[in-house]
C-alpha cells in the first residue's frame, strides 16, 4: 500500500465512486490499512486518536440528559430520549458492552444536540439485516446502527461491519480517501468528528455554534 500510494493518488483524481476505490484497492477495507492511509493522507493515526471517543461519547450522552430536563417536548426530546432509553435499556454487565451503546448513543445524539439532519449522518434499525435496505438510499458515506453492530454505507451499498469505534475510523476515512465534501445538512457534525475526535485541522472556519457545543461537551 505505501508503494502504490502514488499511483492510488493518480487515480483518485479522475473521482472514482467509494465501491471501485475499494475493489481496485480492497485492503483499504481494513481498519489497519485505512487508517495507514490517513496517516500517508493527514499525517495523522486515526486508531490512537479516536481512544478519545469514549469519553467524548459520554458527556454528549450528558448533554443529551440536560437537554430532556430543560425541554420537556416536542419531536427532538422525543428522539433523544428514544436514543437515551434504548442505550439505558441494551446496557448489559460487562465494562466493554456499557462502552459501546454509549458509544453508539453519542453518535445518533450528535448531530441531534447540533441540531442538523441526522439522517445524513447515522441510522438506527432493530436489525442489521435492514442494513442493505437503509443503505439503498445513502449516497455519501453515513453510519448504520444496529442492536447487535455498526456498518458504514456508501453509494446504496454496506461497505464496512463493525463496532462504533471501527465505524468512525472508517467514515471520516472514506470522506478524506475518496475526497468527498460533507454534506452541508450535517457539516457541523462532521467538522466535530474531524476537528475534535481526529484533531485534523483546516483553514475553513468553525461555526459559531460548533464552538458553543465543543464547550458545552467539555463542561460534561
Amino acid at each position: 500500500m505505501d508503494k502504490t500510494y502514488p499511483q492510488r493518488r493518480a487515480y483518485l483524481t479522475n473521482k472514482p465512486l467509494v465501491k471501485d476505490l475499494l475493489q481496485e484497492y480492497p485492503a483499504l477495507l481494513l481498519t489497519e490499512e485505512i487508517s495507514n492511509e490517513m496517516t500517508r493522507l493527514v499525517n495523522i493515526d486515526c486508531t490512537k486518536k479516536v481512544s478519545k471517543f469514549p469519553r467524548l461519547a459520554k458527556s454528549i450522552t450528558l448533554l443529551g440528559r440536560c437537554y430532556l430536563k430543560s425541554v420537556k417536548s416536542g419531536p427532538k426530546h422525543d428522539k433523544i430520549k428514544e436514543i437515551l432509553h434504548r442505550c439505558d435499556r441494551n446496557i448489559r454487565s460487562s465494562e466493554e458492552d456499557r462502552t459501546e451503546e454509549q458509544n453508539k448513543a453519542g453518535l445518533q445524539l450528535l448531530p441531534l444536540l447540533l441540531r442538523e439532519n441526522e439522517e445524513d449522518f447515522v441510522s438506527y434499525t432493530n436489525t442489521s439485516n435492514e442494513f442493505q435496505k437503509i443503505a439503498e438510499s445513502v449516497s455519501t458515506p453515513k453510519t448504520i446502527i444496529s442492536e447487535s453492530t455498526c456498518a458504514i454505507a456508501a453509494e446504496s451499498q454496506v461497505v464496512k461491519e463493525g463496532d462504533s469505534v471501527d465505524s468512525l475510523i472508517h467514515l471520516i476515512s472514506m470522506f478524506y480517501c475518496v475526497n468527498i465534501e460533507y454534506p452541508r445538512s450535517c457539516n457541523c457534525t462532521f467538522t466535530y468528528v474531524q476537528k475534535e475526535i481526529f484533531e485534523i485541522t483546516d483553514n475553513k472556519k468553525v461555526p459559531a455554534k460548533l464552538v458553543t457545543f465543543v464547550t458545552k461537551v467539555a463542561s460534561q
